[in-house]
């Protein structure tokens, strides 16, 4: 998980996950927008690249996997990204 980059309004994080890997995205509270660069699976929904959710601020943690035979990657934005991850 590396920062990607920080404005005074948000953050952006990329998550890349080797194939067959995944990563619990926890609760915190906050809304976030995540965007695939190539697909991922969250709780058992593919989402294919340039496709995006908006997650719930009253949400549960979220499973993230690397469905594919490719590494994944993803873009997490959220006003306070710290708390996410």
């Amino acid at each position: 998980l590396e920062q990607v980059v920080q404005f005074d309004g948000f953050e952006v994080q990329r998550l890349s996950l080797a194939p067959g890997s995944e990563y619990l995205l926890p609760a915190n509270g906050e809304y976030a927008l995540l965007m695939a660069i190539s697909q991922v699976a969250v709780d058992g929904v593919t989402i294919e690249p340039e496709q995006a959710l908006l997650l719930a601020a009253e949400r549960q943690p979220l499973t993230i996997l690397a469905s594919g035979t490719q590494p994944s990657v993803l873009l997490l934005a959220a006003r306070k990204i710290q708390k996410i991850i």
